[in-house]
């Protein structure tokens, strides 16, 4: 039988405040897997990938760097892999409902680009 979807898998884009040139940098946020079963219980490895994040009005190139802060509503996140101040990071979550992941790039000269995920759960039917 196919899983139940509790909770889909989402994620959007926000630009946020804007430094001084009136640009602000897009976050784009891509995870994997989407879904991790209910009640996992950190077993699940989960990639936060931030990586295509850019100013592609101010750096088409993606040459000038950007800082991250990545946030999840998990209360105790277990990282596995990187830093939540990098662009890819790997995570664990309890999973006992979807988490919400929130992604914060700055650029350079101070502007600010946000997005917002959510990791979603899957119910095995049996």
């Amino acid at each position: 039988m196919r899983p139940l979807l509790l909770a889909l898998g989402s994620v959007s884009l926000a630009l946020g405040a804007c430094g001084g040139d009136g640009r602000s940098p897009t976050a784009r946020i891509a995870l994997a897997p989407l879904y991790v079963p209910l009640g996992d219980g950190y077993r699940t490895e989960v990639r936060l990938d931030g990586r295509a994040s850019r100013n592609d009005l101010e750096d088409p190139e993606g040459t000038r760097p950007l800082r991250f802060l990545w946030e999840l509503d998990d209360v105790r996140p277990q990282i596995v892999d990187g830093a939540l101040d990098a662009a890819l990071v790997t995570v664990r979550v309890a999973a006992p409902r979807p988490t919400t992941v929130r992604l914060t790039v700055t650029d350079p000269s101070g502007a600010i680009g946000r997005a917002t995920a959510r990791i979603g759960v899957t119910v095995d039917g049996g």
